[in-house]
């Protein structure tokens, strides 16, 4: 078997993890004609395939996850090779993967990236909201923001504040309908729901058991959007539901729920100095907008 290239190693292993060409080209900036020239190179030069094609996608071969996983202690050494960098050149720099989800994203943290640029001019903050929460320790994030608590990969990191949650209606519906005051009023109003489950989906359902549900989705963007549409009640965060001015909330004062936020990265990750700088500048406006994301 030929020398192996480790350009051909790296185009795996961004297959691996994106499970498509074009996202991994995307993320290589190639086009996908070229990571499918090079997964085929690197097929070759094994004479083993790696990568199962099928109308669903592409998914790994045995023989590809054992060699995905030989590359992720590649991977995590890269990463400290570039906090090396880092640390010699005395300033945070490089490009800094942050997994979030979509209701924290636009609606809160969108509005501190310029201050943060600011700051750190040399380290690109890649915002990810698709796939969240993403897996740190497979390296398909640096950071990420987790609701409900810190999750099971042993990542390490804190708690940074609470997310509340809260009944939301469109002000048409509730000048047509009025505004329940007790759980017994909610029957004969109608209600949203969020595809999945959590703490928050079961504080709504319980609070909102007594309506008829209209419709359930599985975006908060979309929730938004029928909440505005006036089909009924939604659970919506407070940080982006007190901000529309043409949504109304059901007893600010009483009803509402709330989540913990955690800010997560990898223990091998947490030193590198671009990587302190985003998890104590998200910690930092985190604690100056407490009583925002709470509601």
């Amino acid at each position: 078997m030929q020398g192996l290239d480790w350009d051909l190693l790296r185009t795996f292993s961004v297959i691996a993890g994106e499970a498509s060409l074009t996202r991994a080209g995307a993320l290589l900036k190639v086009s996908a004609q070229t990571v499918s020239r090079r997964l085929a190179e690197l097929e070759a030069i094994t004479g083993v395939r790696l990568i199962a094609r099928s109308l669903e996608g592409y998914s790994l071969t045995p023989a590809g996850e054992r060699l995905s996983l030989q590359l992720e202690s590649m991977r995590l050494e890269a990463t400290r090779i570039e906090s090396v960098i880092a640390e010699i050149r005395e300033k945070p720099v490089g490009t800094v993967r942050l997994s979030i989800t979509e209701v924290l994203s636009g609606p809160w943290l969108m509005g501190a990236i310029a201050e943060f640029n600011r700051r750190y001019p040399d380290i690109l903050l890649e915002i990810r909201v698709d796939g969240w929460p993403a897996s740190v320790r497979r390296r398909e994030a640096d950071i990420v923001l987790r609701l409900y608590g810190p999750g099971n990969e042993n990542l390490v990191g804190r708690k940074v504040g609470r997310l509340g949650v809260g009944a939301f209606a469109s002000k048409t519906y509730a000048r047509a309908h009025g505004l329940p005051k007790t759980r017994e009023e909610w029957e004969g109003h109608s209600s949203i729901g969020l595809v999945g489950e959590g703490p928050l989906m079961e504080w709504f359902d319980s609070v909102s058991r007594h309506s008829r549900r209209v419709l359930q989705c599985s975006s908060h963007t979309d929730l938004m959007a029928a909440a505005r549409a006036g089909l009924g009640f939604a659970p919506l965060m407070c940080i982006s539901g007190d901000a529309d001015k043409s949504l109304v909330r059901v007893l600010p004062e009483k009803l509402r729920s709330s989540t913990e936020i955690w800010l997560l990265s990898h223990p091998d990750l947490v030193d590198a100095p671009q990587i302190r700088a985003v998890l104590d500048f998200v910690a930092e406006q985190a604690k100056k907008d407490q009583a925002r994301l709470l509601g």
